[in-house]
């Protein structure tokens, strides 16, 4: 009996058609590790840094002898005892500024990098103590869509003056 050295025709063709096919089927796998899975880890590293600027904030208007939203009303003015703190998000880099009176220019005491943050500011009316609403989110690009994940709204009051601070 002799042996083969070789694939028939059929073999080969059945080969060349059937390995694309699979990489065909299984695409959607690579797609899902080679590109969901990295941004959405990017995602949530995002929210939990924009979650520490929340809490912040939060620390700061309860702290806080009245708040007010700047000119153009795109970051809050925070006024504690003789200091003033306001947010400012540019290029990515949410910035937390703190000036006393001393002082004549601010001074950076915190930042935090989010490039897909979309914050909105607030002051809701007629609350006794001044309130402060924040709508943030993390938009994100997905094949010419922009999409939002973690959409969250915070409500912040301030105490009156009044009221005792809170330990």
């Amino acid at each position: 009996m002799r042996r083969r050295h070789g694939y028939l025709l059929v073999e080969t063709l059945t080969i060349l058609v059937v390995v694309p096919a699979l990489f065909l089927a299984t695409a959607g796998i690579y797609v899902i590790f080679t590109q969901d899975v990295p941004r959405g880890i990017r995602a949530v590293q995002e929210d939990t840094a924009c979650l520490d600027m929340i809490a912040h904030v939060r620390d700061d208007v309860a702290a806080a002898r009245s708040v007010e939203l700047g000119a153009d009303g795109h970051f809050p003015i925070i006024h504690i005892g003789d200091s003033v703190v306001s947010y400012e998000l540019a290029e990515g880099l949410m910035r937390r500024l703190a000036r006393t009176a001393a002082e004549g220019e601010p001074v950076v005491t915190g930042s935090w990098r989010l490039p897909g943050l979309a914050v909105r500011w607030r002051l809701l009316p007629g609350v006794k103590a001044p309130t402060l609403a924040v709508s943030t989110s993390i938009r994100q690009k997905t094949q010419g869509h922009v999409q939002d994940k973690f959409v969250n709204s915070h409500v912040f009051f301030a105490r009156t003056p009044g009221q005792a601070v809170a330990e």
